[in-house]
């Protein structure tokens, strides 16, 4: 007798449903367009994208405010628009019975602003993904530059972030690759994240770290094993640069495994 009851309850209120969605629709055909909200999340700390810009482009679609009922503004269509955007890893619309339709905005987070050979600048995101520069807003992000070719309309369509998406004969999709793993390390540690504000490519095809504090560089090498090379560096600093001072070394070599090379300044006599 429960049981029978219990499903009974269970397809009426199934029913229910339907209908109110139904009705919902019915109410949704009749309600006019009210206003647009914007809801854009900025906790990365980035503003690509602003609130206005956004509503303009709903009305420039055709949705404006009194002219259209709420049933007629498309939400795929809408999602689908600002999807394509640069600065927008993911878009939301939804709409409401008492006319409102509501945007929400997922920002793209740059990880570096790259600079190439032939003067270009883009930045390589969070995602291993690349994006072009802004004229609203610029991200403060590390620089990377030195020995890097190519142009963003040849290397966009490339994802970093995925080993097999890479083409290993092409040098600078492994640069940025490299780029990408050792930045994507470094944001996990408050330490280096503060402390690293360059990342260089010199002639011989090494990269480079420029420090925030201590007037040196930091050779790695590449990626391979970058955790152990800055667990071998933050020794070295309280170990060694701590006691002897942070401008005693021009450069400070951890390409080699297990291995700290450093090379004074002329200044303080031999190299």
């Amino acid at each position: 007798m429960n049981k029978a009851l219990n499903i009974a309850t269970w397809i009426v209120g199934i029913v229910g449903l339907f209908a109110l969605i139904g009705f919902t629709e019915a109410e949704l055909d009749k309600v006019s367009l009210q206003d647009v909200h914007v809801n854009i999340d900025t906790r990365g700390g980035n503003f690509f994208v602003s609130q206005d810009e956004i509503k303009q482009a709903v009305t420039d679609k055709g949705y404006v405010v009194d002219a259209v009922t709420v049933e007629e503004v498309n939400i795929r269509e809408l999602e689908s628009f600002f999807d394509l955007y640069p600065a927008v890893k993911k878009s939301e619309v939804f709409k409401s019975p008492d006319g409102m339709v509501f945007v929400n905005i997922k920002q793209r987070t740059p990880i570096a602003r790259i600079f190439t050979k032939n003067g270009e600048s883009f930045y390589l995101d969070e995602d291993g993904r690349l994006m072009p520069l802004s004229r609203s807003y610029t991200s403060r992000v590390p620089v990377v530059n030195g020995e890097i070719d190519g142009s963003y309309n040849t290397l966009y369509k490339v994802d970093f972030g995925h080993p097999d998406s890479l083409n290993p004969r092409e040098p600078v999709h492994q640069k940025l690759n490299e780029v990408y793993q050792v930045l994507t390390y470094v944001n996990q540690d408050p330490l280096w994240d503060a402390q690293f504000t360059q990342l260089y490519f010199n002639e011989e095809g090494d990269l480079e770290l420029v420090p925030r504090v201590g007037n040196h560089v930091i050779v790695i090498g590449n990626a391979q094993f970058i955790e152990d090379k800055l667990n071998t560096l933050r020794i070295f600093y309280i170990e060694g640069l701590n006691k002897i001072g942070w401008n005693t070394y021009a450069s400070i070599n951890l390409k080699y495994k297990n291995q700290v090379v450093c090379t004074k300044r002329t200044h303080y006599g031999n190299n």
